[in-house]
């Protein structure tokens, strides 16, 4: 069984400690000691009511083979991470609390997934926001940006070769959403939608960086469109996991069918929020074996 601390708020740990004890129950893991910035005021309640080993912060000594679970938001959750790496903790060894809120968590299959993590490439953002929601590291350069499906289908049949090429600056667009402008970049004729980046330098050096982690044996390629003929495209491309979100029913196995109902919200809005809060969708599944598996009733929450 694996062994985790729990590190963070105990504001956090007391709204979830039902769900915790309900892990350990299952035998996910066990809580081998707890210690928390925000604290009671008699400590002992830890460690003489609920019986977990209670540890002061400025007792912690921790070990690098530890799972930490952290438990905190914000810019406290930011500030235990930073902590945690700057002692040596490997980023797979933490665990944000909001994994433990994925309906029918196989906690087990998650660690493998934390310990082994895919390369997402992705048209928009879907692929980081599942990263995020997992707490995987980003190993893809296919964060907080966007591609043209037509560019995107470019890119897919010869990506070793894209990706040897240099990103260039093209200029700015502006985002009605943001309400602001973004920088635009090149890659060999193609073009990078950096929306969620101030400036063309500050892309650039997240797009090099992360371009050094793709893992080319384990890649999960992602796309939505609304194009029959797109979707048929990426259907044919040679790629062991893949997955096209399409908004019309489909037998072509790569494609999967999400009901698109009325005009008020985008596509790629319905598509981006699978990585949200789902009851529905097995995201462990979609990025351990890049496909699609639904929740049934009969599933335990």
């Amino acid at each position: 069984m694996e062994k985790c601390l729990l590190l963070g708020s105990d504001e956090v740990f007391f709204r979830y400690y039902n769900l915790i004890r309900a892990y350990e129950r299952q035998g996910a893991f066990e809580v081998t000691g707890v210690s928390f910035t925000h604290r009671m005021d008699s400590t002992m309640f830890y460690s003489d009511v609920l019986g977990y080993r209670n540890i002061l912060p400025e007792e912690l000594d921790l070990q690098p083979d530890w799972r930490i679970i952290v438990l905190a938001d914000g810019e406290l959750s930011g500030e235990l991470t930073g902590m945690l790496a700057e002692v040596g903790i490997a980023e797979n060894r933490i665990i944000p609390y909001r994994v433990l809120l994925l309906w029918n968590l196989d906690f087990g299959r998650y660690l493998a997934l934390k310990d082994d993590p895919p390369t997402i490439f992705a048209d928009n953002c879907l692929g980081g926001l599942l990263y995020h929601r997992l707490g995987l590291k980003f190993m893809s350069p296919f964060i907080n940006m966007w591609m043209d499906p037509a560019d995107y289908l470019k890119f897919l049949e010869q990506p070793r070769e894209y990706m040897s090429r240099e990103v260039t600056c093209l200029g700015e667009e502006y985002e009605e959403v943001q309400a602001r402008n973004y920088p635009v970049g090149d890659l060999g004729g193609l073009r990078l939608h950096f929306n969620h980046y101030h400036s063309f330098e500050e892309a650039k050096a997240a797009w090099d960086k992360r371009r050094e982690r793709i893992r080319w044996e384990r890649l999960l390629v992602l796309m939505h469109t609304q194009d029959r003929a797109q979707a048929e495209e990426f259907d044919a491309l040679p790629y062991e996991k893949k997955l096209c979100f399409v908004p019309f029913r489909t037998d072509q196995g790569s494609l999967h069918y999400l009901e698109h109902c009325g005009q008020e919200h985008h596509f790629w809005d319905l598509v981006n929020s699978l990585a949200k809060e789902n009851p529905y969708l097995d995201v462990v599944e979609l990025l351990s074996e890049g496909r699609v598996k639904r929740m049934s009733h009969g599933d335990p929450a």
